[in-house]
């Protein structure tokens, strides 16, 4: 996969299902019947009888180096830059949104200072054959309608 020529096809990639399973649950889209684990536990939140989370947060980590991938972001609310200091902010922590081909689209999550996440109106795509693991952090609510 790493510098290798060769394409790796999404519907034999073990991230790819499990990414595609995360976006599946965050959309509620899903038999009951399905058992997961892990990042692809069935629903979100500690139990079943949880609604108020709506977000798996994801880590991916490359598969050269091992190390997560962190990107840069400039949050945008409502069509304006935020007034507060942007320059040099960076996130390691997405929300999946969709995956296509190779490819997953994530929206870039910003960490809070209580710890917590938000939603950001910036996006990354990546090639999953660059990415060599996948780590889930614990589920949270996002407000994705700005």
């Amino acid at each position: 996969m790493c510098n290798d020529e060769r394409r790796n096809e999404v519907s034999g990639s073990c991230v790819g299902d499990v990414i595609r399973k995360i976006i599946a649950i965050q959309r509620q889209d899903i038999r009951r019947e399905e058992e997961f684990e892990g990042c692809e536990k069935p629903f979100l939140g500690p139990t079943r009888r949880r609604d108020c989370f709506n977000t798996r947060p994801i880590q991916l980590f490359n598969c050269c180096t091992g190390t997560p991938w962190d990107v840069p972001f400039v949050n945008r609310r409502n069509g304006e830059e935020e007034r507060e200091n942007n320059m040099g902010r960076r996130s390691a922590v997405f929300r999946a949104e969709n995956v296509e081909n190779n490819c997953c689209t994530c929206r870039i999550l910003e960490r809070t200072s209580d710890n917590c996440f938000r939603d950001t109106n910036d996006f990354i795509t990546i090639k999953l054959d660059c990415v060599g693991a996948i780590q889930c952090l614990p589920d949270v609510h996002v407000d994705l309608c700005q």
